[in-house]
């Protein structure tokens, strides 16, 4: 998470430093990009901040901790932070199966999971994250949508401005931002520089790109990712049977 936020701000900085006040904020189009750009920038801190502090623990596990029953030792501390991110109200429980939990010792929700990082019941699991060092549930996943959002038009405009100035640079329009005392050795330094943002920035939007098309296509079909490893995995143990099948017959 602290890395996340790390190359988050080492981003930032390098557009504000790099990048808009050289080539882009002298235009009309340039300030419109650098206004989106920072607009996206503060609003993907705003998501990450609520994914993170928005806490998915299972409702009936949830009532649990607000009632101060008794817990297996592991949730103890678990306990503690659930009870700073709510109030003392007993939230409402969406209506469903449940299933028991051995983990927390508690009857969940069919579609919660337990997290073996966060230790606890996540309503309507869909996955932890890794970058993010939280679990994302039905009361987060929404913020988490945003931050992809946000995190991508962030990386589009920064990607964007920084081609510009590479572009102006090489066709000899733009080498006048970068002379310095008659020499562009600190000019083709920064161009350098910009151009190994630019490949970072392209494999960040490849990898970002993807997730969001797989968590949009998850939305349009109402699943989580959870559920989706479960039917992948399952229809792959299904064509390995046929297929074991099929060579023994054969």
């Amino acid at each position: 998470q602290i890395l996340t936020w790390v190359f988050y701000a080492i981003l930032f900085i390098q557009y504000l430093a790099l990048v808009a006040p050289h080539a882009l904020l002298p235009s009309p189009v340039g300030l419109i990009m650098t206004i989106t750009f920072v607009i996206s920038g503060f609003f993907t801190a705003y998501s990450v901040y609520k994914t993170c502090s928005v806490d998915s623990v299972d409702e009936l596990l949830l009532r649990k901790l607000l009632r101060g029953e008794g817990l297996p030792e592991a949730m103890e501390s678990e306990s503690e932070i659930s009870m700073n991110n709510h109030d003392k109200k007993i939230p409402p429980i969406p209506e469903g199966e449940t299933k028991y939990c051995w983990n927390c010792e508690t009857r969940v929700h069919e579609l919660s999971m337990h997290c073996k990082y966060c230790q606890k019941c996540v309503s309507r699991f869909d996955h932890h994250c890794q970058w993010l060092n939280t679990c994302v549930g039905r009361h987060n996943y929404s913020y988490f949508l945003n931050t992809l959002y946000s995190i991508t038009v962030f990386c589009v405009m920064n990607f964007v401005g920084c081609s510009i100035i590479v572009i102006r640079f090489w066709n000899g329009s733009g080498k006048g931002y970068y002379d310095s005392g008659g020499s562009t050795t600190g000019g083709m330094a920064t161009i350098i520089l910009l151009m190994c943002f630019m490949l970072m920035l392209t494999i960040c939007l490849l990898l970002i790109g993807q997730l969001l098309l797989f968590h949009l296509k998850l939305k349009s079909k109402g699943i989580t990712t959870y559920e989706f490893i479960v039917t992948d995995n399952h229809k792959k143990r299904e064509l390995s049977t046929v297929r074991y099948e099929l060579a023994q017959s054969g």
